[in-house]
């Protein structure tokens, strides 16, 4: 029995050193296997995953020349060439061409074995389009044509070029190498400034009014401003030779205007080409929600002076802007307008609803608290129907109102109530108030007081004085009170709006901290007839205590009564 187990346990121990050595010769091939694997992926062999290796190289030209190493034929070989390295695309001349022209390009290829002497093509890949044409093998790369422009697929709107990926392969086999390549179009450019300031070579046409890659055809005997990427001396060139609007007179990029007002809108320009400012005539260009106003304007030096106009908007916002441009050559031609000048029409009385927040807007709106109107406005509009009437058009003339009748950050401060006393009264009586006003107007004439009831559009006018030991108080009569609407059901009192006016003018709007001053008219007849109806339950009261003490002394003398009867 011993022997026996020795020989099992020494056969378990043999077959546990094979085992061992078994694991280390897998784990030993796993890594020459894996290590294998490594070198034939570096090496482009096997799936087309290890071909997506080396990843796309883009040249110093900024073209995204690719440097995929992916063979033309089936061979995971046939990408490498005999130097060991891939095509790649080093330059391609010109990189870009104008898409109405056809042009022979070359590209410059490094490690040139794998592409064939003949049968090779350019193809041009477009998102909806494959051009293929003809391409020569040269010593250092290849040489094609660009395919017919009425091939090639049209720029997008709002684009000035589209760009191809640009391969080369056999013509019966796949791309060898590949880069972009941009078809621009200088039409596509509709202003100067745009036009020379592009990164294609691109000129402008003044008296054409138009973009040009070709001045010899397109701009002859025409004034000529060349694109800053056009190589050589140029007498004029880039952007600050276009004619444009260059400034306004705030030197801000906005025209402020005041909604329903009449305005002579003027910028200062720069003209190039003397026929321009000679022989045309300027016209001013404003489209004010979607509706385009055009109006005659003159050159002088270098500012353009529009007609007056009248600005005015319907939509119930603070302010919006207006496009403008100014037109010459019968108001076919714009002029360039870089800084995208533009007019900001706005309304005081949406900017600010009370004296105090209209005085503290930006003073570029030029607004001011019309007393009038209890609005905010700008001068001209404030009392305007007076101004009218005198013919007085401008500002100048219409600073000599009435102060009282504009205030102005500059000139005077809201009128505001600081107290009113009492503040509440008893609906059935009459009797005076006193108001404290700071900052009151000199107002001419007689004065009233004004209460309104909203909820019954109501208002009633009443005498009111200014006090002459207090030039700041005003007092005022309550209304007669069958006059005042009566307290609705359930309600102990009716709230008025009280203001002060010129006895043959509008109010006069009074403020306490922004808010309307309002006068409480209580109504306390309710709540004396609840005390009556109160007294009269402990009149009550007491007569039942009364009836009460009375059954107690009936019962008291009837008790007596019985006693006296025993005796």
């Amino acid at each position: 029995m011993e022997r026996k187990s020795e020989g099992i346990y020494t056969k378990m121990a043999q077959q546990k050193n094979s085992t061992r050595a078994l694991y280390r010769w897998s784990y030993t091939s796993m890594w020459r296997l894996a290590f294998l694997l490594v070198l034939a992926a570096s090496l482009g062999v096997g799936s087309s995953d290890a071909q997506d290796v080396v990843q796309p190289a883009t040249s110093e030209e900024g073209t995204g020349q690719r440097n995929d190493c992916r063979g033309a034929t089936k061979d995971p070989l046939s990408s490498i060439t005999s130097s060991g390295h891939c095509p790649k695309i080093t330059a391609v001349t010109p990189h870009h061409i104008q898409r109405t022209t056809v042009h022979r390009i070359d590209l410059v290829i490094e490690n040139l074995d794998q592409i064939p002497e003949n049968n090779i093509t350019c193809v041009f890949s477009f998102a909806d389009a494959t051009l293929i044409t003809e391409a020569q093998k040269k010593p250092n790369g290849v040489s094609c044509v660009t395919p017919r422009n009425d091939f090639i697929p049209a720029v997008p709107a709002g684009e000035h070029k589209i760009t191809a990926q640009l391969s080369v392969r056999p013509t019966n086999g796949s791309d060898i190498v590949s880069t972009s390549f941009v078809f621009f179009d200088c039409n596509s450019f509709t202003s100067c400034t745009q036009c020379v300031s592009s990164e294609f070579p691109c000129d402008w046409c003044v008296d054409g009014n138009r973009c040009t890659h070709n001045t010899s055809e397109n701009c002859r005997n025409d004034i000529l401003v060349t694109g800053i990427s056009q190589v050589g001396p140029s007498f004029r060139s880039g952007p600050p030779f276009c004619s444009a609007i260059i400034g306004t007179s705030s030197g801000s990029r906005e025209i402020l205007v005041a909604d329903n007002s009449k305005k002579a809108v003027r910028v200062t320009v720069h003209i190039i080409g003397q026929f321009i400012a000679r022989n045309n005539r300027f016209v001013c260009d404003f489209k004010i929600e979607g509706k385009t106003t055009r109006v005659n304007a003159v050159l002088l030096a270098d500012t353009i002076y529009c007609d007056a106009m009248e600005f005015t908007y319907t939509s119930k916002l603070s302010n919006i802007n207006a496009s403008f441009a100014i037109l010459w050559d019968a108001g076919n031609k714009a002029l360039d307008n870089p800084e995208n000048i533009y007019v900001n029409i706005y309304r005081c009385r949406y900017l600010a609803d009370t004296c105090s927040g209209c005085l503290t807007l930006d003073e570029k709106y030029e607004c001011g608290w019309c007393q009038s109107s209890s609005s905010c406005e700008i001068l001209e509009e404030c009392n305007k129907s007076e101004v009218e009437a005198n013919h007085h058009n401008d500002r100048q003339d219409a600073a000599n109102m009435d102060p009282v009748s504009w205030i102005s950050s500059k000139i005077g401060r809201c009128t505001t109530i600081k107290s009113v006393t009492p503040h509440h009264l008893q609906r059935t009586t009459a009797r005076s108030i006193d108001l404290v006003i700071e900052n009151l107007p000199q107002i001419p004439g007689n004065i009233s007081c004004a209460f309104s009831f909203t909820d019954e559009d109501k208002t009633i006018i009443t005498e009111a004085i200014k006090k002459k030991e207090k030039n700041n108080v005003v007092s005022c009569i309550t209304p007669r009170t069958d006059f005042i609407p009566s307290v609705p059901a359930g309600e102990h009192n009716i709230t008025a709006q009280l203001s002060v006016r010129p006895t043959n003018g509008s109010d006069i709007r009074l403020d306490i901290l922004d808010l309307d001053i309002r006068l409480d008219i209580l109504d306390i007849r309710l709540d004396i007839l609840d005390i009556i109806l109160v007294i009269l339950d402990i009149r009550l009261d007491i007569l039942d205590i009364r009836l009460v003490i009375l059954d107690i002394r009936l019962d008291i003398l009837g008790i007596i009564l019985d006693i006296l009867d025993i005796r």
